[in-house]
This record gives C-alpha cells, sequence and structure tokens, in this order.
C-alpha cells in the first residue's frame, strides 16, 4: 500500500495502537502524505473523521500534535477540523 492507501490504515494505528509512539508516527504519517498527495479529498475521507474523533480522546500531548499536524495538513479539505482543533487547544 502506498499513498492514500494507507491513510485509512494508518489512522487505525492512530486510534487502536497502545504505543504512543506509534500513534503519534502514524498521524505524523498521515500528514506527510496529506501534503504530498493531489488525492486530498480521498484520504480524507479515509482518515479525516478517526483524526478528529481521535484528538479529543488521545491523552498523549506528542501524539496530540501529530493529530494537528495531520489535520491542517489536509489544507481546505479538513476544514471541518477547525472546531475540534480550537476545542482541543483550549482543553
Amino acid at each position: 500500500l502506498l499513498g492514500t492507501d494507507s491513510v485509512g490504515l494508518l489512522a487505525q494505528r492512530v486510534r487502536d495502537d497502545a504505543d504512543p509512539s506509534v500513534r503519534d508516527m502514524a498521524a505524523e504519517a498521515i500528514g506527510n502524505i496529506a501534503q504530498a498527495t493531489t488525492a486530498r479529498d480521498r484520504a480524507w475521507d479515509a482518515a479525516g473523521p478517526l483524526l478528529i474523533r481521535q484528538l479529543s480522546a488521545e491523552k498523549n500531548p506528542r501524539v496530540r500534535r501529530s493529530i494537528v499536524y495531520a489535520l491542517g495538513s489536509f489544507g481546505t479539505t479538513g476544514k471541518g477540523a477547525a472546531d475540534a482543533v480550537l476545542n482541543a487547544l483550549q482543553a
């Protein structure tokens, strides 16, 4: 699996992996892919909603930072994440 095909699997790692380092790197990888792809809509559909939910559930600050990075990397495709990011900053 390459590029946008792997985004959904990476998002599952962000949600499910017990190791915060794995969750952190998976979120960062999603952000990197989102910046590099021209298929942002497809990548957003695979990961965006899960990342938004996980942002409020995640306790590890490094992982939260990487989730925010990933969400921001979607650009205007991820504009629906703005409220979740603002809420996370206030928490």
